[in-house]
Order: structure tokens, then C-alpha cells, then sequence
């Protein structure tokens, strides 16, 4: 009956130690799983950007009317013969 009693006790031992080991494998899983989530994500978006990038490298290499655009926005430039007027308050 001791030797029972000393059995069942070290499988309860035995098997809340793994059940404690194994919820803290379980959160660390769940944790890189976040993680993998937000990297995924974040691929996403700079695949985006990439491919808006691609179709503006394009757009300045043939389409000079956006050529223009970018130079005078960006660039503050001005065509020959062109004057910039400057207002103030």
C-alpha cells in the first residue's frame, strides 16, 4: 500500500512538472507566433511600398509630364524663363 501510495506520488510529481514545462514551451510558442505574425505583416507592407517604388522609378524614367511634377514639388524648380512669385502675409 506505501509502495502504492509512493508510485502515484511520483507520477503526480512526474506529470505536474511536464505540465508546468510544457504551458511555458506553449506561451513561448505563442509569443514567437506574435512575432512571426507582426514579421509577416511588416513583409507585406514593404512589398507594397516596393512595388509603388518600381511603378514610380518607372513613371520617372519614361512620362515626363510626372518628370516635371516631382522637379517642381520636390525639387522647387522652374522652367526657363519661368519667375517664382512669392506671397506674404
Amino acid at each position: 500500500m506505501l509502495i502504492n501510495i509512493i508510485r502515484i506520488s511520483i507520477i503526480l510529481g512526474i506529470t505536474i512538472i511536464f505540465s508546468f514545462l510544457f504551458i511555458e514551451e506553449i506561451s513561448k510558442l505563442e509569443i514567437l507566433q506574435y512575432e512571426n505574425d507582426k514579421i509577416v505583416i511588416h513583409s507585406s507592407v514593404l512589398e507594397k511600398e516596393n512595388e509603388q517604388l518600381k511603378l514610380k522609378i518607372e513613371a520617372l524614367k519614361k512620362d515626363k509630364a510626372y518628370i516635371e511634377i516631382i522637379a517642381r514639388q520636390e525639387l522647387g524648380m522652374i522652367k526657363e524663363g519661368e519667375k517664382i512669385i512669392k506671397f506674404t502675409k
